[in-house]
């Protein structure tokens, strides 16, 4: 069994911390570079937690159309979300 001293948990939260920062900042740029439609659909998906009705009120589109535009955002921020999961490319 192994004891946590104070600075090994202080050096795990820093390196978690460190680590939580930087998925953030890629997810963000990941977004950003979703194209427009795409971006917004997320954005009011995720962020606003907007339903597909509230969504499809606002954009003016089907809720069909909203649900293959978050598909397809999905899809592309996938390979993201695996590094996420498992920086090491691990299976957990």
């Amino acid at each position: 069994m192994q004891i946590q001293t104070h600075e090994n948990l202080m050096e795990q939260n820093s390196s978690f911390a460190f680590r939580e920062a930087e998925i953030r900042e890629m997810l963000t740029k990941a977004i950003e570079e979703l194209p427009k439609m795409e971006r917004l659909v997320i954005s009011l998906y995720c962020y606003e937690e907007l339903t597909l009705k509230e969504i499809e009120s606002v954009l003016g589109i089907s809720e069909h159309c909203i649900t293959q535009l978050k598909t397809r955002a999905m899809l592309r921020l996938q390979p993201l979300c695996k590094l996420i999961k498992d920086p090491n490319g691990h299976s957990r």
